[in-house]
């Protein structure tokens, strides 16, 4: 279609044409026309004006000279949250022709062979339009389609490319129009050819990719829905040893969902909810699994989905999840799920019902999607998540985030150390950031040891996450900006123990201990799995049992660790728990039974 201004009718007599010559050499020879461009304001006005002595027939203009009566083609560009334009909008405007329709009788006449086509982002037609209306969803294109026009390009040029390498860059160009891969592919085939090989630049896989990376990345910033979070090569999870170890066991199954499906019929791997403390390394994670995967990740931010028109909300939603699915195989990234959802649980401040709409939009496309989508989804707390998210079928594993161990912390100081001396290896290959010595388990472990202290005879302590040690790391390394060699573990580690004295750490004050013996009863009591094989606590330790006495409850006390730090972490939080338990099971109690 021929682009016009936005809110103008199109006449489309002529893509009626077929095969008859008479018909064709009517529109040639006798220049029949049905209506000419005209404004929204003016449509009203030339489909109710003239009459049939000024060659007005059906409402619609023709020439005298035919005795054609040929059907009409609007188009009618409808704009998102379509309002009045110049005192009339685009409904109001085909009222008339309705009305038209309606009336006329004879369904040979021009007007009920005629049709009208609505295109755009508008959420809602009005009632008494949508009974004359047929909706088609134009869908992204499929890989099929992709892999067509690339090989179609490809077979028109003197470049060879893999069964392969096409259905790799099929799997970026996904989430684009047709329009917009074609224009890559001529872009690619019109690059200089490499310099060294001599090749065309589209046979090379890497710079390729680059490419439709950025695209991917303006297709998703062009809608402005979803975000696509670019994934830290440099970054290692410290640490969450039993997640690693799921990970590995399920790499391949996630990666063959689409396969699986089509041979087994069974649907793939819906996606992880990881709950646990702030800090703890659950972004750490999604780059993990994007790395691992080799997927690209895609954030949607609850926030960015509400609109303010009435309806706008879930249709951003379906959007996004439309977006999503044609972008697969893709990772979809849910941060802090139960800030997004708080009011969809009966509590909150949402009162139009809008955060339910959206929450359950969301739960049937989680139970419903077949397309290789794989969600990941972070908490803080499960307070404001409900409970239907914890169905089966919604998410394949629930994991807790607690708060590391000794030896964690330890291994999460080393991954956060090699980060910054790959930093500046970059700028300067020769230049040695560490000594050897620093990477030493016992070194490190002396600055863990630091946050223990005594007081009144019993021995406390100050306690650190993933973040904690990331700062601490960034703090010390400021101190060493005129080193002049690699950095001695003696200094290092004196340095750890300065900054750990001058800042807060999150298990500093009884206020965040209290929110962190929360979270984990919340954990324990939902069954979630430990990221960590060493993990202090786990669901069995916590039991209830119900008397005619009231709530009883238990928490299985341990004596055997690894550390003191590690002792001193455990009887502090589960100091907290036992006092905290009693009070978690009456509110919940209380709620269940409203």
């Amino acid at each position: 279609m021929t682009k016009y201004p936005m809110d103008t009718i199109v006449p489309y007599s002529n893509v009626y044409c077929d095969d008859s010559d008479i018909y064709h050499s009517a529109l040639i020879d006798y220049n029949i026309i049905n209506m000419d461009c005209c404004s929204l304001k003016e449509l009203p006005k030339r489909i109710c004006g003239g009459s049939d002595d000024d060659g007005c027939y059906g409402r619609f203009t023709i020439n005298k000279k035919s005795n054609y009566l040929l059907p009409s083609l609007l188009a009618v560009h409808v704009r998102k949250n379509a309002s009045p334009y110049n005192d009339v909008s685009a409904y109001d405007a085909l009222l008339p022709f309705v009305d038209r329709y309606l009336q006329e009788t004879d369904d040979s006449c021009a007007i009920r062979s005629s049709a009208v086509l609505l295109y755009g982002d508008q959420l809602e037609l009005p009632s008494w339009l949508k009974t004359y209306c047929y909706i088609v969803e134009e869908p992204y294109p499929q890989g099929e389609e992709i892999a067509a026009i690339i090989q179609n390009k490809i077979s028109q040029s003197n470049c060879v490319l893999s069964d392969d390498t096409i259905e790799s860059y099929v799997s970026w160009f996904l989430g684009n129009s047709l329009i917009q891969v074609e224009d890559t592919v001529d872009y690619l085939l019109n690059l200089p050819r490499d310099l060294l090989t001599g090749r065309p630049m589209i046979e090379n896989k890497q710079e390729v990719q680059k490419v439709l990376a950025t695209l991917k990345e303006q297709n998703v910033k062009r809608i402005g829905l979803l975000e696509l979070q670019k994934v830290d090569e440099k970054e290692n999870l410290g640490g969450m040893r039993a997640f690693h170890q799921w990970l590995d066991t399920n790499k391949e199954s996630i990666l063959q969902a689409d396969r699986i499906f089509r041979r087994t019929g069974a649907t793939g791997h819906k996606g992880i909810l990881m709950c646990g403390v702030p800090g703890c390394g659950k972004s750490a994670a999604v780059n993990l699994l994007a790395k691992s995967l080799e997927l690209p990740v895609i954030k949607m931010d609850i926030g960015r989905l509400m609109g303010g028109i009435v309806g706008e909300s879930e249709h951003n939603m379906h959007l996004a999840l439309r977006l999503a699915e044609a972008m697969s195989p893709c990772i979809l990234y849910v941060d802090e799920i139960e800030k997004g959802f708080s009011g969809s649980g009966g509590k909150g401040e949402d009162n139009s019902g809008v955060t339910k709409r959206m929450f359950g939009i969301l739960l049937s496309w989680m139970q419903d999607c077949i397309k290789p989508v794989y969600i990941f989804a972070t908490a803080n707390s499960l307070s404001g998540i409900p409970k239907e998210f914890f169905r089966s079928g919604r998410f394949d594993s629930h994991f807790a985030l607690y708060m590391p161990t000794r030896g964690e912390c330890i291994d999460i100081f080393k991954k956060r150390m090699e980060k910054a001396e790959s930093i500046v290896l970059e700028f300067n290959k020769h230049d040695e950031l560490f000594m050897k010595q620093c990477f030493d388990d016992d070194k490190l472990g002396l600055a863990v040891d630091h946050l223990l202290y005594e007081e009144n005879g019993k021995k406390k302590g100050r306690f650190i996450t993933g973040a904690d040690i990331t700062k601490l790391v960034n703090m010390a390394l400021r101190q060493f900006t005129q080193r002049t060699g690699a950095i001695s573990h003696t200094d290092w580690i004196n340095a750890l123990k300065r900054v750990s004295d001058s800042t807060i750490m999150y298990g500093d004050g009884n206020e965040n201990l209290d929110s962190i013996a929360i979270c984990y009863l919340r954990m324990m009591r939902l069954g979630f799995k430990p990221t960590s094989d060493d993990c202090l606590f786990s669901p069995k330790d916590y039991a209830v049992n119900y008397t005619g006495k009231g709530i009883d409850i238990s928490i299985s006390e341990k004596s055997d660790f690894k550390s003191d730090y590690d002792r001193v972490l455990y009887r502090t939080i589960r100091e907290k728990m036992v006092f905290m338990a009693a009070r978690l099971e009456e509110n919940a109690i209380a709620e269940l039974t409203k």
